[in-house]
């Protein structure tokens, strides 16, 4: 008799295949990338720091809180994709995520450099040639990767090979858009009081035509091909599919609009506008929306069947985000004090500000645990009378119901699916069926009370 095959162990239950063991080589390499994102992050805020808080000379940011919102989507950003790139190597959402952090994270190591060159601070690297970094690499691999993310989420592929070119076309959208901020002579586009350091020589046009044309246009093109793949994607997947893509289309949307809306800010608001400053603020908090939407999706429709781990993610991505304006506001708070009663700033004010934070790390992240497993577990439960159509959509979808009897066998121990071989099935059904006997008369024929259960041939178990 031939054995049924069983589940696959190198499968989740939606089907994903599961992550292999996390070699060294891999290792290595999320380590680099969460590496590069946090220590930028932490370097520009020590240089930050350093500076007493002094205001980033970046367009637009008249006050810490620019900075900050850069700060919590790096930190944000970090955390998600850190997490699924461990523990889903073969996904490359993972990876593409933690490529967005390192480019956002440039433009905090910048801006916390320059804000401290500005106190008079002797620099060891070219101030004009640091502030030439957030056109060159954070705009355009921020740009680059978020068409990324659009066109392979969630399964971490591509919807269809027609869509190939695309990214293609945004890398080198990206590419030109960088080489066109490099050579433009004249005023940088984000900090408008440093002139470019490396403008190409001559009246030639090429820098502005990459810059303005032919980047944008390939950017642009991406972006629309974009937007065509996820709703296809969207109209081909089925009700569950489409309630887990929901959640991050959303928080795709506003991070688009902010984007549009913060490009419009930089080529027509003058600097120290208060309208710039509040859609740029707004923009880079918007950037920290697509983990926020993918913890939600996994948790109500269980995307990736990872809920712990994203749940994690939540709480280390706001813990970080917490500590971190914590510090800012506490670094400040003690520096006006102690400037106001002893003309000077102190020491003290850092180790207070240690001390504040080593106190609250706990139950801030205690209450985030908290409030994560609460979120999970009331997820888990479905309604089955409930008339919302999200939860209806659920229990009606065949693949719900293979997944909940899955999951009944697995908690009873009983991981041998019952078959049903075809060709018996087919024989029964052409053969006459005899009347059930009654019980009585088979407990007169068989010496049994008459529940005992006669096996159907026809049914195998592995």
């Amino acid at each position: 008799m031939d054995d049924v095959v069983g589940p696959d162990p190198q499968r989740d239950a939606g089907g994903e295949q599961l992550a292999p063991a996390v070699g060294a080589a891999h290792a290595a390499r999320v380590a680099l990338l969460a590496g590069t994102a946090i220590g930028a992050v932490a370097i520009g805020l020590l240089l930050w720091a350093r500076s007493g808080f002094a205001d980033p000379p970046q367009i637009f940011m008249d006050g810490p809180i620019g900075l900050l919102s850069i700060i919590t989507a790096t930190l944000t950003q970090t955390a998600g994709g850190l997490i699924i790139a461990v523990r889903r190597p073969g996904n490359m959402v993972g990876w593409v995520i933690l490529l967005f952090a390192v480019a956002i994270a440039i433009d905090v190591l910048v801006n916390g450099y320059l804000a401290l060159v500005g106190t008079g601070w002797p620099p060891p690297v070219d101030p004009a040639v640091m502030a030439l970094l957030p056109g060159v690499l954070s705009f355009s691999l921020g740009t680059f990767t978020a068409v990324v993310l659009g066109m392979i989420f969630p399964d971490g592929h591509i919807a269809a090979p027609r869509y190939r070119p695309f990214v293609a076309a945004a890398a080198f959208g990206a590419l030109f858009f960088s080489l066109g901020v490099a050579g433009t002579p004249g005023p940088l586009l984000w900090f408008p009081t440093i002139d470019n350091p490396l403008p190409v020589p001559g009246d030639t046009i090429w820098p502005a035509l990459a810059r303005y044309v032919i980047g944008p246009s390939l950017l642009v093109a991406a972006a629309v091909a974009t937007s065509v793949a996820l709703m296809e994607r969207y109209r081909r997947n089925d009700e569950i599919g489409r309630l887990q893509l929901r959640w991050y289309v959303a928080s795709a949307t506003v991070l688009t609009v902010g984007f549009v809306a913060y490009v419009a800010a930089l080529y027509t608001l003058p600097d120290g506008s208060i309208l710039g400053e509040l859609i740029m603020t707004s923009f880079f908090f918007a950037a920290a929306l697509p983990p926020i939407a993918m913890v939600i999706a996994i948790s109500r429709y269980h995307l990736y069947d990872i809920d712990v781990i994203i749940g994690r993610a939540f709480v280390y991505g706001a813990l970080t985000a917490i500590l971190a304006g914590l510090y800012a506001a506490s670094i400040r708070l003690f520096n006006a004090v102690f400037v106001g009663l002893t003309g000077e700033s102190s020491e003290l004010e850092l180790v207070i500000t240690t001390l504040i934070l080593a106190t609250t790390f706990t139950p801030i992240k205690n209450r985030l645990e908290r409030f994560a497993a609460t979120r999970m577990a009331g997820a888990a439960q479905i309604d089955p009378t409930s008339t919302d159509p999200a939860t209806q959509a659920v229990l009606d979808d065949p693949a719900f119901a293979t997944l909940l009897d899955e999951r009944i066998r697995a908690a009873l121990g009983d991981q041998r699916p019952l078959e049903v071989d075809p060709t018996r099935e087919a024989v029964s059904a052409s053969e006459p069926q005899a009347p059930a006997p009654d019980i009585a008369d088979r407990a007169a024929t068989d010496g049994t009370d008459g529940r005992q259960a006669v096996p159907d041939p026809g049914i195998r178990r592995s």
